[in-house]
């Protein structure tokens, strides 16, 4: 819902909690269906209605509730396989007071299970080995480095490719269950947010190394301290206050 308008005016700007409902007509061909829904803002759960019969909880991750206090949110996406029938009614539940963007901002995806099942193994499998190249990456520029102290581009370049890793593999990767038991939500954002932040810190000082008098002393000095600063920021700030300076950033790096 976030920036959306209704008949009644302007929903909240993030925080809030809503329902979506959803009517599935399915072929009678016994094939096995199977739901994918990623991670909503920021609490979520599913129900499901056979044929008109009643609704029974089908998925949830967190705890949607109608306060802050009542929702635990969860980064998590969650796969589950439909169960058999003609007519499918799903109700989902969504509630955010923790991030920045609010409601159902993904659309749920619905497919034939080995169909489902090939098509995310293979996108696992492109981000391990993108994972494994930018490691292989920042190991060679660190050995460059400290082979050629004097020659400093490789050392950004290395904290660039370890830092782009360490994003990919600890918010797209790790096991969910892992977020979820081990890491805080507001640490895990804090982590995330932080680690994009002082990528483009990386980039301009392997290009001020690398290409002598491209980029002035000057500039690299400015763009590699505000970077940092705000990489330190991240920890430190609420992670709603995170994703709406996110838009700032984008538009930073790309200008």
């Amino acid at each position: 819902w976030h920036e959306q308008a209704v008949a009644a005016g302007d929903l909240p700007e993030y925080e809030g909690y809503g329902s979506y409902r959803l009517k599935l007509l399915l072929p009678d061909s016994g094939a096995e269906y199977r739901l994918h829904l990623r991670f909503a803002r920021s609490a979520y759960r599913c129900f499901v209605a056979v044929d008109g019969g009643e609704f029974r909880l089908l998925l949830e991750a967190g705890r949607p509730g109608r306060d802050r206090a009542a929702t635990r949110p969860v980064r998590q996406r969650l796969f589950v396989e439909l169960p058999p029938g003609r007519e499918l009614d799903l109700v989902f539940e969504v509630a955010n007071f923790h991030h920045g963007t609010g409601g159902l901002r993904h659309r749920p995806e619905l497919g034939l299970s080995a169909s489902m099942d090939a098509r995310y193994q293979n996108q696992d499998h492109r981000q391990w080995f993108s994972i494994g190249a930018l490691m292989a990456i920042g190991l060679f520029n660190l050995s460059l480095y400290l082979l050629r102290s004097r020659e400093q581009a490789p050392l950004g370049l290395a904290g660039g490719a370890f830092a782009f890793a360490a994003n990919i593999g600890f918010i797209h990767v790790c096991p969910m269950w892992v977020c979820e038991t081990y890491v805080d939500y507001g640490w895990l954002r804090a982590i995330e947010f932080a680690v994009l932040f002082s990528l483009p810190a990386y980039f301009v000082l392997f290009v001020y190394n690398a290409f002598p008098g491209a980029v002035p002393r000057r500039f690299m000095r400015v763009a590699v301290t505000a970077y940092a600063l705000l990489a330190v920021f991240a920890v430190t700030a609420t992670v709603p206050r995170l994703t709406q300076i996110y838009e700032y950033f984008a538009w930073s790096f790309v200008l």
